[in-house]
């Protein structure tokens, strides 16, 4: 296998278990240096219980955080921990229950939600 560069293919294993390992967290500015060390721990976790995380930015911009959940579903995730971007309502929220990932947010409320 090693000679002829055989790689495991996550995305074949995912249709034949049904499962998937990867969790999205979205954070709104990857440069900050707070969401680096906030990462830390819900990484450590992840990794503990045989998760991987895929971290993308929404640049607070809560258009772009649409965009990346559209694509994390497109990946499959097996949930999400968001950090609202700036400025994100009910549609967003009906967006995310619609897509049935689970999902807890992080570091904000969103302003007449009560949401995880």
């Amino acid at each position: 296998m090693r000679e002829l560069g055989y790689v495991y293919n996550r995305g074949a294993a995912s249709l034949r278990t049904r499962r998937t390992t990867t969790v999205g967290v979205m954070v709104t500015d990857i440069a900050n240096p707070f969401f680096g060390e906030l990462l830390v721990g819900p990484e450590s976790a992840l990794a503990e219980a045989g998760f991987r995380s895929l971290v993308v930015a929404s640049s607070d911009d809560p258009v772009r955080q649409d965009e990346l959940v559209a694509e994390l579903r497109e990946y499959q995730v097996a949930g999400l921990a968001v950090m609202p971007a700036s400025g994100s309502g009910k549609s967003f929220l009906d967006g995310l229950g619609a897509s049935r990932i689970p999902h807890v947010f992080v570091t904000k409320y969103l302003e007449g939600v009560s949401a995880p």
